[in-house]
Order: structure tokens, then sequence, then C-alpha cells
């Protein structure tokens, strides 16, 4: 059966589309409109049952609120060793191991009691009002666990690898199934089972999910919130963890003999931390350097330490003769280099360089920034002869480590910035300091892998005969 509409007061008649949709205008005159209602479909009703609907929020100033998120930490485990950078481990007889495949807890597939690994990082990641925490994991495991194997991802203080943990929030792991937790000074609040053993399947990896607020916290699995997965914060705390700033930790545990085969062991692949709906303000250099990228320190899967040449024990030595086509100072991103300043006058000669690591399938290839550069020199050594007065230099870019390297079609020249002058008097005794040469550059010196950057110095007085000068050179700057 079918109805016309007709308006009440003419004849007109409502249209209907060829796909059978009523015609339904909005009215174009401002006093004539009315208003609509916005929500939003958080779930359809698959998980609780019912729709979960949530309506956006508009500020007293009458605009949309809309949350900018500043992303903290992240990290792809495909090194084949322990980036001691970013990363401690304890072990209790369980290992880890690291590997292009991922980071393997419980490598040795250890079935004693009490034995347990964990890996914790350095960086600390805190839990700020108004805005939530979300950490992301991606894990698989090589079989089904067994009774009294315990796999614990998430938020909690570094400890022994072989206990429970006391404080935080965490995801845990056993042939009970998958579970949410919320801890506040050793007072645990379980969501109960999230999804049964059986549905973690073998050698599948998973993106697990944890949110966190003053408020609640909620436990996903694979961008799916898990049905019992919400934990709101007891009523007595303010907050669902006491210490407010927390590591990302993982840990695999024997909770008592584990007998039964196969054994269970479980690999970390990526771990990310944003902060949401918060824009912290953050300069992108100083979100690169949280995270661990600051340009003082190699980067994951290269040789782990300072990257500038500069020990404890460095003495400023008898020195050596600059060339433009080695580096007879040393290799190091800055550090401290002493010169015997006998190059030929207007000759380039090196006096730091450095080889950005070209990277390879377990070494991600990272892009150098430097936006500043401090060098300053001391006689060290008396000069016979002078004045030294150099003129320094950036190059960068160039694909060989010499300064007189050409450009082609297979290889780059070397980029150059002049920075200064110092200079030193005749016959300068041990002690003195020049005046250094300090810069800050508003465009980024940007040097690809597996490219080269040297502060070069050009002696434009005289050649000495004895003397040495000790120079420190300084870098500021980020991997990317």
């Amino acid at each position: 059966m079918s109805v016309i509409i007709k308006g009440g007061n003419n004849s007109n008649l409502a249209t209907v589309d060829s796909d059978l949709k009523l015609g339904v205008n909005l009215p174009l005159e401002k006093d004539k409109a009315g208003f609509s209602s916005i929500v939003v479909e958080n779930d359809a009703g698959s998980l609780f049952g019912s729709k979960s609907m949530r309506s956006p929020f508009v500020t007293l100033e009458r605009r949309l609120s809309v949350g900018i998120d500043t992303p903290l930490f992240d990290y792809t485990f495909n090194t084949i060793a322990q980036d001691t950078g970013l990363w401690r481990y304890v072990t209790s007889t369980m290992t880890t191991t690291w590997s292009t495949s991922g980071m393997l807890l419980n490598a040795i597939s250890s079935t004693v009691s009490g034995n347990g690994t964990a890996v914790s990082s350095y960086r600390q990641l805190t839990l700020t009002g108004n805005g939530s925490l979300v950490l992301d994991i991606a894990f698989n495991i090589t079989n089904a666990p067994v009774a009294n194997q315990i796999l614990e991802i998430g938020l909690f203080p570094f400890g022994a690898g072989n206990v429970a943990p006391t404080e935080g929030v965490y995801f845990r792991f056993s042939n009970a199934g998958l579970f949410g937790n919320i801890n506040f000074n050793n007072v645990e609040t379980s969501t109960g089972q999230l999804c049964p053993a059986v549905d973690i399947a073998d050698n599948t990896t998973y993106i697990l999910t944890i949110r966190i607020n003053e408020s609640e916290v909620s436990f996903w699995k694979d961008g799916v919130l898990l049905a019992n997965g919400v934990l709101s914060t007891p009523p007595a705390q303010g907050q669902p963890y006491i210490t407010t700033t927390l590591p990302v930790t993982f840990q695999f545990r024997n909770n008592g003999t584990v007998s039964g085969s196969p054994i269970m062991q479980a690999k970390i692949l990526d771990v990310s931390i944003d902060q949401k709906s918060i824009n912290l303000g953050k300069l992108y250099s100083h979100v690169q350097s949280s995270r661990g990228l600051m340009s003082a320190q190699a980067t994951a899967g290269n040789t782990m330490g300072s990257t500038a040449l500069l020990t404890n024990n460095l003495s400023t030595g008898a020195g050596a003769a600059m060339t433009n086509t080695t580096a007879a100072l040393g290799v190091g991103l800055g550090g401290q280099f002493s010169a015997q300043p006998t190059l030929a006058i207007g000759t380039d000669g090196i006096l730091s360089s450095y080889q950005v690591p070209a990277g390879s399938i377990n070494i991600t290839p990272r892009t150098l920034y430097i936006t500043g550069l401090k060098i300053q020199g001391m006689v060290s050594t008396a000069l016979t002869g002078g004045p030294v007065c150099y003129a320094y230099s950036l190059a960068f870019g160039h694909t060989s480590i010499s300064a007189a390297t050409s450009e082609s079609i297979a290889a780059k020249a070397p980029r150059r910035v002049p920075l200064g002058y110092e200079s030193f008097p005749v016959t300068a005794a041990a002690g003195t300091i020049g005046q250094g040469v300090t810069l800050q550059f508003n465009s980024p010196i940007v040097v690809n892998p597996g490219e080269y950057i040297q502060v070069l110095a050009k002696n434009l007085a005289v050649v000495t005969s004895a003397g040495v000068i000790c120079f420190q050179v300084f870098f500021d700057g980020y991997w990317e």
C-alpha cells in the first residue's frame, strides 16, 4: 500500500527519487532552522548487546573540541643485539634474545619454577590529566601456554623478572586466557577473562592496546574493544596507579613448575605510545630525543653508546697532522681531537669525521638532523712559530670520506657551510684557549644514511714546526 504525502494548506506533493528515498531538504532560512544532535557510535551492539553512543563536546567558545595527539615513544625490535641505549633487562635463568624478527622472551624454553625475564624501557611515560596514554604492542606466541607460564605486557616497574607486578596497567596472558589488570600500590583489579587462550593463535601477530586515563582503562585486541575490557578507577583512587610515571615492560615468568610440550615462547615485534587529545607543544626535535633519538647516542643496531669521540681517559696526546682525505685525528660525531698545525697553508684538513650508518635489514636507516655546532681549541703543547688562524667549514652529504670527493652520477661531493675563524698567537703557550665558534642552524643540516659529515679546518696564517692544538667539537641534533 502506498501513501501520498501532501501539504496541508496547498497541493504540493512530497517527491520520491529513483532509489525510493523521500526527498527532504533542511530550511535555508536561519530563523526557520531547527537543530540536530550529533552522536558517534562506538559499538553497534556486537560487544555489549546495545549501541554505545557518545556525543562530541563543544567549548564555551562554541568550538568543537578536537584533540591533537603527541607521539611519545615507538620502537621496532629488528636488531640482532640488545639496544642498551633504550632497554634494560633482567634474567632469572630464563633468557631474552634479539633478532631481526623480534625480541624473544623465554628463548631457552625454561620450565623451572621461579625462572623469569623482564625487559623494560629506560623511558618513563607520564599519565596526564584530561588526556589518555595509548599503548600499542605487536606480539605473537610460538605455542599455546601451558600451566604456570605467565606473560605480562604493559606499563609497570622494572623488577626481578620472576614476580608479579606491584603497580601499573597491563595485559596478563596464561593458559587461563587473556586478562586486563590495573594495580594501585599492589592492589590489583582484573577485568576477568577477556578471551580464552585459544583465541591467541600460534605464530599469529596481534596488536594489544591499552588506553589509560585517570578515570578508566580499556583493553583492546586488533582495534576491537574486548568484552568486559573496561576497568573504572576504584572510587578511593584518583588514577589507576599511584606512581603516575612508568616504563614499558614485558615480563615472562614461571609461576610454578612447567610441564607439557611444546613450551610457549613470546615474541615482541613493535611498541608505540601516544599522548591522546593533548598537544604537548613539544618541538619535533624534543620528541625525537625523548624517544632516544638524540644525535649524541648511537641508533639501534649500531655499536651502542656515544657517537662522539670522547671517553673518560682520552688525553690530548701528541696529536697528528690533518689531511683532506682521511680522518687522521679520529672518527666521531664531534668529540676531542688533537692536531699538529703542520698542514700546508690554505688546505682543508679533516678535523672531525662521521659517517651516518647506511642501515640494513636489522639496522633501521636513520637520517641525521644537525641543529647546532660548537668548536673550540686549546693549545696543549706550546706552538713553535705561528700565528695559526683556522677558517672552519662544515662539509656534509659526500659519499666518500675524502673532502675532495667529486660529484658524479654515482657519488656526491661535500656540501659546504662556512663556520667562522679561530686564531692562536705566535708561540702560544700550553693552556691558551681560542675564541671558539658557536652556531645554530635555522635550517637544519640534513645528512642521509651512508653520507659523511665533517668539520674542516684551513690554516690561513703560518704553518708551525711544532705544537699541538686540542679541539672539542659538539654537534646538536637528532635522528629521524
